[in-house]
């Protein structure tokens, strides 16, 4: 779901400049979609994982449709505490606009070093709390 949105603003962003795009940086900002979906999946993955303690799904359902919520829009529209935490904390905000600013040649270098460091961590972090989770697993029967 994150992931249709990241690609459409790419695409959209790609064909729609004045300024040519080097074909280095569209092919970064691909890896950079790749790097969006990496850290979206993961987050879901984590969120999913949270029912192996909880042993309730109902408060996940919420908490997902507003991951989704806000990695569909890009940074530049969150603003304050809020903004650094959806940057720099769970950087939902990057999701969305990385791919493109890295694309467009519109970028911050050291954000990007950021954003594919973050992936890297966000992967472990994904992949940590399902071997965790499944130790605590309990049959439903």
């Amino acid at each position: 779901a994150g992931l249709i949105p990241t690609l459409l603003l790419f695409s959209y962003a790609t064909t729609e400049i004045k300024n040519s795009v080097s074909p280095g940086f569209i092919g970064l900002g691909l890896l950079a979609v790749a790097a969006s979906a990496i850290i979206y999946y993961s987050i879901l993955s984590m969120i999913a994982t949270l029912i192996f303690w909880i042993q309730r799904s109902e408060g996940t359902g919420p908490l997902i449709f507003h991951v989704s919520q806000i990695s569909r829009y890009p940074r530049s529209m969150y603003r304050g505490v809020f903004a650094k935490f959806v940057t720099f904390g769970i950087p939902l905000a990057l999701l969305a606009s990385m791919p493109t600013e890295i694309a467009l040649a519109r970028f911050d270098a050291g954000l990007v070093g950021y954003f594919f460091f973050i992936t890297i961590i966000f992967y472990f972090l994904g992949k940590i709390f399902w071997h965790k989770g499944l130790k605590r697993y309990t049959s439903a029967n």
